[in-house]
């Protein structure tokens, strides 16, 4: 709470000051969502108000506090977000890949391409074709003349050849 001098200076400006104390505490409630923060914050506005009303630069007193508690919540809440950042440690355990997986995905990713690789190149186009650009059946066909039963039965086999790969490397 303020000392008495000052709510003396408060009333002599003509400051309703526990009234605009409430209407500042309501005020940083609702933007902090902490009223016992909100209450000290709203202390402090008032006192640097009174601070700054004694020099008479102070045109509208409500509307300085206001702006005073505005940048006080502005102040808590970077706070709060620094303190949050800062209270992260390198204890904590990451939900990303280990370099062990990491390790694993590159062989695997590896042994993918090498069978690849060794799949018939007309099978192998038709294949990349449809599964990495995306391209339809008929699409194939018109490009490479081959019926759309066809491409089914290259893009089957290809996928046996790949599922074969992924098993021996799962084992």
């Amino acid at each position: 709470m303020l000392g008495s001098g000052r709510v003396r200076a408060a009333a002599e400006n003509g400051l309703d000051y526990a009234g605009l104390r409430e209407d500042l505490v309501r005020f940083l409630r609702r933007r902090l969502r902490n009223s016992d923060l909100a209450t000290d914050l709203a202390q402090e506005a008032i006192t640097r108000l009174l601070f700054s009303i004694k020099d008479g630069s102070v045109i509208d007193p409500t509307a300085f506090a206001f702006r005073i508690a505005d940048n006080l919540a502005i102040d808590a809440i970077r706070s709060r977000r620094r303190r949050s950042f800062s209270e992260l440690g390198d204890d904590i355990p990451s939900e990303g890949v280990s370099p062990a997986q990491s390790a694993e995905a590159r062989s695997a990713v590896a042994a993918l391409g090498r069978a690849l690789d060794r799949l018939p190149k007309l099978r192998r186009e038709i294949f990349l074709r449809k599964r990495l650009h995306g391209q339809s059946y008929e699409q194939i066909g018109a490009e490479t003349g081959l019926s759309t039963n066809a491409i089914e039965k290259h893009i089957s086999r290809a996928m046996q050849s790949l599922a074969a790969v992924q098993e021996d490397n799962q084992s």
